[in-house]
């Protein structure tokens, strides 16, 4: 699932989102993903896993690692 929030239209952003997951146990699971969105044009799209606002023209990326636990 991707997230985008927009500050304009102008450009032609792209986004790319990459989501793995892997089972250890019934209840114990790894994930983890990757997110990268390429400001094209002035476009101003921001990730949702990223810190900052996205700045015009230019990009950002993301990635995240964790490990879910159902007690």
């Amino acid at each position: 699932m991707a997230v985008y929030h927009y500050s304009d239209t102008e450009g032609r952003p792209a986004m790319a989102h990459l989501i793995a997951q892997y089972d250890l146990s019934k209840r114990t699971m790894l994930y983890g993903f990757w997110t990268k969105v390429d400001n094209r044009g002035g476009a101003r799209v921001g990730s949702a896993f990223a810190t900052s606002a996205a700045l015009a023209g230019q990009g950002q990326s993301a990635v995240g690692l964790g490990m879910y636990h159902r007690f």
